[in-house]
């Protein structure tokens, strides 16, 4: 059986969610951009991304890469065609995220909005655990009705989306991110004019699990983690000579990955620490 999204025209769906009776697909945008710009982030993935709506906040000069993801290929080909000032940048991905064949890349920023509900705290929990964002930003809808679609003349559209929709509460998402590692960090509430209203939560990753290693700095090490950050590497003549006059340093480790070291150098007298370096992938989890 195929997912009701599959059959949703894009047409029907934006606007619904534009009437001015129900009003997110507007309030969405604004939030977007907000959540585009709160966290430093070179690359973001959206869940859910349908036709794109909110990509013209995207910055060129800092957002690296953009994946849109969603179950719909329709709503992709017209997400490409609307903004093509995002080429280059903008990878659009065909899945469902129910499914354990999915593949999804890294990203730094995991938009998900109006989208758990309909894959499940559980499946959420497999995607993130894969992409491994550092932040993760969500939006859910507060329902004050029976009904999590709000009244409109395209009501009948979204008739059998009940089959494949969860209920999402704030506390019950929190937790289910705890037990995976992320922490609530931020919340905010936009009201709708149907009494609704949209919840924005974000998550940071604290990562726990990172050994500590002391005066035990290789060339190997030092020069893999400058060329990370894209620093100038010196011979390997001249690391070995610095090192050798280090006074202190330390290396983070996450399993068997370096992911961030410093030095303490000095004359004796006067001290000055030096390299300190983390990963990009791995800064904003609080190792510097």
């Amino acid at each position: 059986m195929g997912n009701p999204w599959e059959e949703i025209d894009l047409n029907d769906y934006e606007n619904h969610m534009s009437l001015d009776s129900v009003f997110q697909l507007q309030t969405l945008n604004e939030m977007m951009k907000e959540q585009f710009y709160t966290y430093p982030v070179k690359s973001v993935m959206i869940l859910g991304i349908a036709g794109g709506n909110g990509l013209e906040h995207i910055d060129k000069q800092i957002f690296e890469a953009v994946y849109g993801v969603d179950i719909n290929e329709a709503y992709l080909t017209a997400c490409k065609n609307r903004y093509p000032k995002l080429q280059g940048i903008l990878d659009t991905i065909c899945a469902d995220l129910t499914q354990e064949t999915v593949q999804l890349p890294y990203a730094d920023l995991l938009v998900a909005n109006l989208f758990i509900e309909y894959i499940g705290y559980e499946c959420f929990q497999k995607a993130i655990a894969q992409i491994k964002p550092k932040f993760v930003s969500c939006v859910i809808q507060v329902n004050t009705g029976a009904s999590f679609v709000s009244d409109s003349p395209y009501l009948h559209v979204f008739d059998k989306l009940d089959e494949v929709h969860h209920q999402v509460e704030e506390k019950e998402l929190v937790n289910a991110l705890g037990e995976i590692g992320y922490h609530k960090k931020l919340q905010l509430e936009k009201e709708l004019p149907n009494g609704k209203k949209l919840v924005r939560i974000d998550f940071t990753y604290i990562l726990e699990k990172f050994d500590y290693i002391e005066n035990n700095l290789s060339y190997e090490t030092y020069y893999n983690l400058r060329e990370s950050v894209g620093w100038t590497n010196f011979s390997k003549q001249q690391a070995q000579e610095a090192m050798r006059h280090t006074y202190y340093s330390v290396v983070a480790m996450q399993e068997k990955e370096a992911v961030g070291m410093a030095r303490l150098i000095g004359d004796g007298m006067y001290f000055m620490i030096a390299d300190v370096i983390v990963k990009p992938k791995y800064q904003g989890m609080g190792i510097g």
